[in-house]
């Protein structure tokens, strides 16, 4: 693993929490994890778990 894919994991760890957590939109929680595009960060997070971050959010609050 390299250090980027490290920290990738941990903002995307931080990601997945304040998207079950909060109501905060998707864009703000990107930016917050360290994210400066959201493209960026939806590649990673669908590399990560497979889904969308919405559809995470969607399917775990269900």
């Amino acid at each position: 693993m390299t250090v980027t894919d490290y920290v990738n994991a941990k903002r995307l760890v931080r990601a997945k929490d304040l998207l079950l957590s909060t109501d905060d939109n998707i864009e703000d929680i990107a930016a917050a994890c360290g994210f400066l595009g959201m493209r960026h960060f939806y590649e990673q997070f669908r590399k990560l778990t497979g889904l969308t971050p919405k559809a995470y959010r969607d399917q775990m609050k269900a």
